[in-house]
């Protein structure tokens, strides 16, 4: 993960072992007077780092680094000037305070793009900032916190780049040294490597991996660091690929963490971010289970009738969401009575809570007894508004497509609902868009509706029309010419036909259409999966003649065609 864009060292006023920032740089000035620098002498003062006297290298350093630290502008002006070849040495020599003032700048100057540029170009530079932090170069007695600091400001600024995190990872003792120096004393170390990358295989595959470090650092008495933290570990947990990541969470008491900060009011700027932890892992049945011990649900739930705080009703509605994932956290939800909670916020004007909702209610409809209250409430003509508003999202309608894709499978009662509402025809018209303007995925979505009424063979009935069957029709393939919108829309339609086809009604009306003809050139799609469906709904209306006399007049027996499809061909005979 690439650090974000800081605002400087000067700008932090933390302390360390009881001293300031600025006392542990000490003024310069009480050890000579600065150098006013412009861009006409930057150029001059750089040479003197070449100085072999110390006095008058620390004098140019320690003004090279304030003068840069008034503004980007005077960094671009060092950078373009040559400065790291005469600056990167620096870091390495005897003088504590020269090499302060030497890593300082450099940081700094990391923060400019160019200049990032520069250091990659040399060999293993990263490794002298990580032996920095692992007090490679230097042996003293204690370690040097101001050059980790500053060092770790550098390795920050440098993983903004893929480049830079990549190489950093190569480093052979990289992840280590960041574990041990992560839990310094000086809390601008901690910030700073927290924002230096964690390649998440690396990270957990590490001998030295210990999340209980990052977790410590959530109650860290600095507000950015505790930010910090965490943004570490909702990047560990979104990528998870495995369990062992979301084990030693677990272990670790990470979930009990979450709950403490949200317990607190003085980190009432932390429990949104606590919820998104949250998020992250109670998809998992383990650590829904643990979530559910803690006896917290009872609290989310009553949590969304007592809060007015749009965030923090945001984030509780998609914990319940994902927890709705397991089989676990389903039973839980419908004996608390959560999904009038979901349905009463799908009258919300905020995307990720209708999102939340709308996929808490899919989640919920594989639960039996969740259905009975699902129909009770009746939040079908909502959802299909959100999925028919063009002005909604695209993310939103996809979801509400979905949902309602699986309620209609699930529950008779839900289809005969849909039938009925007025606007449902409207999704006959999106698939019939003439310019194509709707997504792929939408339009798949909008047809596994159909296919899930489809179960129902009364109801299959009612829905064909004309209308209906020219909107699927035209999902696939016309006159061998593909409407561009990918195979897998085709194979849903297709799908979806095969469905619907096994019906006189639907077969009349498919062969006044033209169906016959699309079905051949769909035979005749470069794509293998196109080409099965096609001939699966050849074999479902072989029953009918004209079907047959249809497919057969336009060629479907040709060489070309047969030899991909031969087994639809044989119920043509029968």
């Amino acid at each position: 993960m690439a650090g974000k864009k800081k605002e400087g060292v000067a700008g932090l006023k933390g302390t360390s072992g009881g001293l300031r920032r600025d006392d542990r740089l000490a003024s310069s000035k009480s050890i000579f007077d600065m150098i006013t620098i412009d861009a006409r002498n930057a150029m001059t003062v750089i040479y003197m780092l070449q100085s072999p006297e110390d006095n008058i290298v620390l004098k140019a350093v320690a003004s090279l680094e304030i003068y840069g630290e008034r503004s980007e502008a005077n960094l671009q002006l060092l950078s373009s000037l040559g400065i790291l070849q005469f600056l990167l040495p620096l870091v390495r020599v005897s003088d504590t305070v020269i090499k302060r003032f030497s890593q300082k700048l450099i940081g700094l100057l990391c923060s400019l793009e160019e200049f990032r540029e520069q250091m990659f170009k040399l060999d293993d530079v990263l490794v002298t900032f990580v032996d920095i932090l692992e007090k490679r170069v230097y042996l003293r007695l204690e370690p040097d916190v101001v050059m980790h600091e500053f060092s770790a400001l550098t390795l920050a600024e440098l993983t903004k780049e893929c480049e830079g995190a990549s190489k950093l990872l190569k480093i052979d003792n990289c992840i280590p040294t960041l574990f041990l120096r992560i839990t310094s004393s000086d809390p601008d170390i901690a910030n700073h490597l927290l924002n230096d990358v964690f390649g998440i295989e690396h990270f957990i595959k590490c001998p030295y991996f210990d999340i209980t470090r990052v977790l410590a650092l959530v109650s860290s008495g600095y507000p950015a660091i505790q930010m910090l933290a965490i943004e570490v570990l909702l990047q560990l947990l979104s990528w998870h690929r495995d369990n062992t990541i979301l084990f030693a969470f677990r272990d670790a008491r990470g979930i009990e963490s979450a709950l403490e900060i949200m317990e607190k009011e003085e980190w009432s700027d932390l429990h949104t971010l606590a919820l998104d932890l949250l998020t992250n892992v109670v998809d998992s049945t383990d650590l829904c289970e643990s979530l559910l011990q803690t006896g917290c649900l009872v609290r989310f739930i009553n949590l969304l009738e007592t809060v007015d705080s749009g965030p923090f009703i945001e984030k509780i509605l998609g914990v319940l969401g994902r927890m709705a994932q397991t089989q676990k956290g389903r039973m839980a939800l419908h004996k608390l009575e959560a999904i009038p909670k979901f349905c009463y916020y799908l009258n919300a004007r905020v995307d990720v809570v209708l999102q939340s909702c709308c996929m808490g209610l899919a989640n919920m409809a594989q639960y039996a007894l969740s259905l009975d209250s699902i129909v009770a409430e009746n939040p079908f003509p909502q959802m299909l508004d959100i999925l028919i508003n063009g002005e909604n999202d695209l993310d939103l309608r996809n979801t509400a497509a979905f949902a309602l894709s699986v309620l209609a499978t699930e529950e008779r009662r839900v289809a005969e609902i849909l039938l009925n509402l007025e606007k449902f025809e409207t999704l006959y018209d999106i698939l019939n868009d003439n310019n194509k303007s709707y997504p792929k995925e939408l339009c798949s979505n909008i047809i596994q509706i159909f296919t899930g009424i489809s179960a129902y063979e009364y109801l299959r009935t009612e829905i064909v029309t004309e209308n209906f069957l020219i909107a699927l029709i035209n999902c696939i393939m016309s006159d061998g010419d593909s409407l561009g919108r990918g195979s897998s829309l085709e194979v849903d339609a297709l799908e979806c036909l095969c469905g619907y086809l096994t019906d006189q009604k639907a077969q009349f009306l498919f062969n006044k259409l033209g169906g016959p003809k699309k079905v051949f050139h769909c035979m005749k799609s470069r794509f293998a999966a196109v080409r099965d469906w096609a001939g699966q709904l050849v074999t479902v209306t072989s029953q009918n003649k004209d079907f047959v006399k249809a497919f057969i007049k336009i060629g479907g027996l040709d060489r070309q065609v047969v030899p991909v499809s031969h087994t639809c061909s044989i119920p043509l005979f029968v």
